[in-house]
């Protein structure tokens, strides 16, 4: 939280808050005075700043002023109780611009456990991304009621750990094929088993994690530098972005073929197999869908197709809207263009 505040010499009812942001247990914040011509103040001692916070029931709650001799004043805030709280600042016992603020202050959260090592002691490298659910059935033995587990990609350490939710104690740990070279970046759960990309590798795995082997794999042409990948519940379909492709591909877990479907308009080759069942599209007002054989091309505005070059993450809701993670999180529906 920043604020911005004139010197005495300066009109106070020209004084104003840079940001107002709800506060956390325990929160800094920090004070900027400026003189009468908006230029930031360079010494500091010179302003009588005054602060005063009250919680809801309008008792005092202890707040801390330091005097950064730069013209910046850093408050330290230490509020007791949650709720609405209110932030008074004054300059020569008159208020700023907006004083006094109003700051929500959540209540702390309790961790149930912490996991920070694997079975032989090694801390993690880059936990990159996570995937929950159950293992992948087998044809002989069907559970009534499996146990799901979290997924760990410890990939500093090119290993996949196990992890009971309700204990936070490691189940197993795996170290197969697609978790190799340092470069395994993304995962997604899947009903037959879990689904690894490696960006290395330029492939996308599946993994059963009940005997550490590789089930099938997918691999294309197009891919160059995928990261990410996600399953639609709805469609069974596997969704890859590919940051280096600045695109975000579909992939069909049985036959492997790869298409683009948003992103920076990757040039279509010839992996396409023709849909056994009709398509029904319902274009969005915000997006221009290509026709295609197999399934729409999305185009994004040009400014938001280069937000595909920096994908960090990307899942599906159970209701069929692909979610990516680029910095700012863009939200695209693709539950029009499911097969039916």
């Amino acid at each position: 939280m920043s604020f911005k505040a004139y010197t005495p010499a300066a009109d106070m009812a020209r004084c104003q808050p840079a940001t107002n942001q709800s506060c956390y247990i325990c929160n800094d914040s920090t004070i900027r005075a400026v003189d009468y011509h908006g230029r930031p103040q360079c010494t500091g001692g010179s302003d009588p700043v005054e602060v005063l916070l009250t919680d809801s029931d309008g008792r005092s709650v202890p707040v801390e002023l330091f005097d950064m001799g730069d013209g910046t004043y850093d408050l330290l805030l230490r509020p007791i109780t949650a709720g609405l709280h209110q932030l008074s600042v004054r300059i020569l016992s008159r208020p700023i611009r907006g004083s006094p603020f109003q700051l929500l202050v959540r209540r702390a959260q309790q961790r149930e456990w912490c996991f920070s090592e694997g079975a032989d002691g090694r801390g993690l490298i880059q936990p990159f991304a996570v995937a929950y659910g159950p293992y992948p059935q087998s044809e002989s033995v069907t559970d009534t009621t499996p146990t799901s587990f979290i997924y760990l990609l410890d990939t500093g350490n090119s290993r996949l750990l196990v992890i009971d939710p309700t204990t936070g104690c490691l189940h197993a740990t795996l170290y197969g094929t697609p978790l190799t070279g340092q470069a395994a970046t993304g995962i997604a759960w899947a009903p037959e088993g879990l689904w690894i990309v490696n960006w290395r590798a330029k492939q996308v795995y599946l993994l059963d994690p009940r005997t550490d082997q590789t089930i099938r794999s997918i691999h294309s042409s197009q891919f160059v530098e995928p990261t990410s990948a996600c399953r639609c519940p709805l469609t069974g379909r596997l969704y890859v972005a590919d940051n280096g492709a600045g695109c975000v591909f579909w992939c069909d877990p049985v036959t492997g073929t790869t298409q683009p479907f948003m992103g920076a308009g990757v040039k279509r080759e010839t992996e396409r197999t023709p849909p056994t069942s009709p398509i029904t599209r319902t274009p969005s007002p915000c997006l221009s869908v290509q026709e295609n054989d197999s399934h729409p091309l999305v185009k994004l505005p040009r400014s938001e197709s280069r937000s595909f070059r920096r994908v960090t993450g990307i899942c599906a809701t159970d209701n069929g809207e692909l979610i990516l993670s680029t910095g700012s999180t863009i939200r695209v529906s693709v539950i029009a263009f499911r097969l039916l």
